[in-house]
């Protein structure tokens, strides 16, 4: 993808792709657990919805438990920033 990138004269499609960011080690401060343990998905979604993750390790599931952490630490850093 990077060839046909520069043969058309584009930019570098890695260069235009957003920061990464982990759920986990980001959540790990919020979430408190004992010993500041980083949390499992489960542990992190239960933190972000209040309800038992099911399904855990289908990959379907995990990235739409992974988006629900990812919606509830942004919904908590702009309540900080308010």
């Amino acid at each position: 993808f990077r060839r046909f990138a520069t043969d058309l004269g584009l930019p570098d499609p890695i260069d235009t792709l957003p920061p990464r960011f982990c759920t986990m080690r980001e959540s790990t401060r919020l979430i408190q657990l004992p010993g500041m343990k980083r949390p499992k998905l489960g542990e992190a979604f239960h933190w972000a919805t209040g309800r038992q993750m099911s399904g855990a390790h289908d990959a379907l599931n995990d990235v739409y438990g992974c988006r629900q952490v990812y919606r509830a630490i942004m919904r908590h850093r702009e309540g900080v920033k308010s």
